[in-house]
């Protein structure tokens, strides 16, 4: 079964790109004329970008000069373009996408700089019973904060106040939605009314 040109090259750019992706690429691109007599490959990219970079990607498309190296017998021309966007400016789309990355997006419902946030997780871990793998026997959250310092004072404060009882108190960093540590927050709140 032969492949239509497109899908060719779609596989091509594909396989060329493995382990070359570096993080300063927005998106890769192609198109094929309608002859089939051309075809344009475009890396976008944000930043400035060392030239050795775009050497080796330029060096890793050599994969794809080597799959359409006979433009004598009907392989398209092949043109590579490096094009410098930087975020947040929109990538005018010129082709067949083979690469995107994610670029940070604000929802709608959502103004921006409103997405994950770090958090402290100051739990108490007791000694494992032997007889349950259920790790909420034996691992108690015991509060939501939102600094490294506040959390590592509250394990110190917990720790001193249990005087030789069984369990310890640790903290950990989370990532968490603003909503979510609020609600974190008001449980903490409500369970120290009753």
């Amino acid at each position: 079964m032969d492949l239509p040109l497109r899908q060719k090259v779609l596989a091509s750019i594909s396989r060329a790109l493995w382990g070359e992706v570096f993080p300063a690429i927005r998106n890769v691109e192609f198109a094929v004329s309608s002859d089939e007599r051309s075809l344009d490959i475009w890396v976008v990219y944000d930043g400035p970008v060392p030239q050795d970079d775009l050497d080796a990607l330029s060096a890793a498309f050599a994969e794809v000069y080597a799959d359409f190296s006979w433009p004598e017998r009907g392989d398209p021309v092949i043109s590579e373009h490096f094009v410098r966007v930087d975020a947040p400016a929109p990538v005018e789309r010129r082709g067949d996408l083979v690469f995107q990355r994610r670029e940070p997006k604000s929802a709608p419902d959502r103004p921006p700089g409103t997405g994950w946030r770090h958090v402290y997780v100051v739990f108490r871990v007791d000694e494992r019973p032997t007889d349950s793998p259920d790790p909420n026997l034996w691992i108690t959250i015991k509060e939501v904060l939102g600094s490294e310092a506040s959390a590592a004072a509250e394990v110190s404060r917990l720790d001193s106040l249990r005087k030789g009882g069984r369990g310890r108190y640790l903290f950990q960093c989370a990532k968490a939605r603003p909503e979510l540590a609020a609600v974190m927050q008001q449980l903490k709140v409500d369970s120290e009314d009753s």
